[in-house]
């Protein structure tokens, strides 16, 4: 998201760049709302849970409607009232290239809560489907893939398991001497 400030609009209302930006931390975080099931419980009551409000804002609408502050008459002064906000790149002096060859960087962000493992996957399947519409001399490579690390250290836990499982097996037989009772 881009906030483009208007410098006239800021010196009108007298609002500093600093208070825009703490009206943006403040009011696009994610905040704990309360719990279901916490004390006073009543008996067999096992579980707690808790809720969570939404608080990462998506849409430019959503980022021009942060309050700035209120005035004493009562009114608001929001995001839109002093900037354009409109969705753009995160940074904007990204050359990018694959064997010497110009090329489009697409960077992919995992939203907060979500599975990487599985938007990971998403990303890999819509980027096929679109492949199809391509024209014969493009192509895409996904060169930086931060779920692979993720991937791996499953298989190495599903593997460390086994080996403990096995382990445990032998040393249960080494000490009672049968198999049935192993």
């Amino acid at each position: 998201m881009q906030i483009w400030v208007k410098p006239d609009r800021l010196a009108k209302l007298q609002v500093t760049v600093p208070e825009i930006v703490r009206a943006v931390r403040e009011q696009n975080a994610v905040n704990p709302a309360g719990q279901i099931g916490g004390e006073p419980v009543p008996d067999g009551q096992e579980f707690t849970y808790a809720v969570r409000a939404q608080g990462r804002l998506i849409t430019p609408e959503e980022f021009g409607r942060i309050v700035i502050r209120a005035n004493r008459d009562g009114s608001v002064l929001r995001v839109q009232d002093v900037a354009r906000v409109e969705l753009g790149a995160e940074s904007y002096n990204v050359r990018g290239r694959v064997n010497g060859q110009p090329a489009a960087i697409i960077p992919v962000f995992q939203l907060p809560g979500s599975n990487a493992l599985e938007a990971a996957q998403n990303v890999r399947n819509t980027m096929a489907r679109l492949k199809q519409g391509f024209p014969d001399d493009v192509d895409y490579l996904v060169s930086l893939d931060t779920t692979l690390p993720v991937t791996e250290g499953i298989s190495e836990i599903v593997l460390t398991l086994l080996e403990a499982l096995l382990l445990v097996a032998l040393v249960t037989y080494l000490f009672l001497q049968d198999w049935r009772a192993t």
